[in-house]
Order: structure tokens, then sequence, then C-alpha cells
């Protein structure tokens, strides 16, 4: 994964939204089957035991114990006993947006991963059954929450990064060239109006479109985006403060001053204690 694919999917993964919709533990039935469904919804499997056939797309798998498959919403699904020793397994139903957008219409993983800590990965989902079913607590949406991104980041932590790719679609070719343009030009004034004649947008119609994917506005997105790479260049250049915030396209004091607002530190005590 390069290096401008890499920030653009770390931007869509840091605004990451999840949903959960069941979260269930249990041992399949004799009559679970069903032909080339179609849901709206996204699916997470972890094979506790048992057999069964289970086909994505085009492509059939044979699951086994310690694996665990991810379908993105909208992808057509088959899936049937092959004998009485069925399936034992974890599985929730579950929505991921990026702002207004599916994370699945921005991003394409694959759709199995094999477990190499068995125990980890019951605890997530235990905790995210409890949660599930005793929904009346105060606290459960937020450990629902808690427990749908624990599940989530070890799955694309097994993942190689080579195989997280990016969809094909116009809409997202363009916010990616949107995100690069923005990186690429952070030590320059990024104005709105200036984005908008770029890109061939008015203003207020870029505001709109950028909130619709992020939830959040440009100018936020620049000034995060700057403090992230002020983070970098501190940590691994020996350049001085003042070419530091040259570099993310801010002057000194007002560098400093958003960059402590950001990281509760200054930039030099969170060059020495990173370094």
């Amino acid at each position: 994964m390069n290096e401008s694919h890499k920030k653009i999917v770390g931007s869509y993964l840091a605004n990451l939204q999840m949903e959960l919709l069941m979260a269930k533990f249990r041992k399949l039935t004799s009559t679970w089957s069903a032909e080339g469904r179609v849901d709206s919804f996204c699916r997470l499997y972890y094979i506790v035991n048992g057999e069964g056939s289970l086909k994505i797309e085009d492509r059939e798998y044979d699951p086994k114990p310690g694996q665990m498959f991810l379908i993105p919403g909208d992808t057509r699904l088959s899936y049937a006993n092959i004998s009485d020793n069925t399936f034992t397994k974890f599985w929730c139903h579950f929505n991921v947006k990026v702002g207004s957008h599916q994370l699945f219409q921005l991003l394409k993983l694959p759709y199995r991963i094999e477990v190499d800590n068995p125990a980890y990965v019951i605890h997530l989902f235990s905790e995210l059954v409890d949660a599930h079913e005793r929904n009346e607590r105060m606290t459960a949406p937020i450990k629902a929450r808690a427990m749908m991104f624990g599940l989530f980041t070890y799955y694309l932590d097994k993942t190689a990064e080579q195989a997280v790719l990016r969809s094909s679609s116009s809409s997202k070719t363009q916010f990616d060239e949107i995100l690069q343009y923005i990186e690429e030009h952070l030590a320059e004034p990024l104005t709105l109006e200036r984005l908008g004649k770029v890109f061939n947008y008015n203003p207020n119609y870029f505001i709109r479109y950028f909130k619709s994917m992020f939830n959040m506005s440009p100018n936020h997105y620049i000034g995060m985006a700057r403090i992230e790479k002020a983070k970098k260049l501190l940590v691994h250049t020996d350049m001085p403060l003042q070419e530091v915030a040259s570099e993310v396209g801010l002057e000194r004091y007002y560098f400093s001053k958003l960059f402590k607002q950001s990281t509760m530190y200054s930039p030099s005590e969170y060059r020495r204690i990173n370094r």
C-alpha cells in the first residue's frame, strides 16, 4: 500500500460510524439455508465448530473453526448445512459508514481471515452479545460500539495492507483526489474558494459534499491533517519548530497554540516525549 493510499484509507477509518443491529451465539438449526440473498446490512461470522457451506458472490468457501468472515451489505450470499454437525458460531449484523457513505462502497476487504487469537475474539463477541441482549443497561450502546470496533480492528490487523483495496466508484475517486490535493498542499493556504475552484465546485456545495463523506467541515479536516503531519516531522526529523510550522502552512505562534489544543503538549514537549 503506497503512502497516499494508506493516508486515504486511514482517513476513512478515522471517521467510521458503526451501528450494531443484532448479535448472537448459537448452534444453527437444521433449516439454516439461503440461496442468493442480498441484504443491506453487513455480517460478521466467527466459526467455533461444525461444518456447512458458504458462497459469497461467485466464490465458494468451506468454513472451518477458527475462521472469521466479513460479508459487506449488498453482497450476494448463499449458505446451507451439509450434515447434522451444523455450525456453532458467533455472528452479528451491523452497519458501518464514513459520513453518509457505506464503508464498503469505499473499501474492499477479503471476505475471510484466519483467527490466531481465538480467546480474544471469543471475548469480544461474548461481550458484544451481552451488550445486545442486556440493552436496558445505560452503558450497553457504548459497550456494543467498543466491542464492534475491537472486532473490526482485529479483522483489519489480520488483513495484509495490500489486500485493502479502494473501490472504483467515480465519487470515491473524486474524493480521493481532494484528500490527496489537501495532503500535498498543506504548506499553502487552503481556502474553500481555492478548493472549490480546483475541483469545480461552488464553495458552499464543496462544504456539503465534504461533510457528506466525513461528517466534518473541510477546515476541520485540514487542521487535523496539519497536526498529523507536524507530529511526524517533530518525531522523525530535526527540523526547527519554525520550519515545521511552515511545512504545515501555519504561523509559528498559531501552530504552537493549535498543536497544544490538539495534543495537550507543546510541539517541543511532544518531540521530547516521543523521541
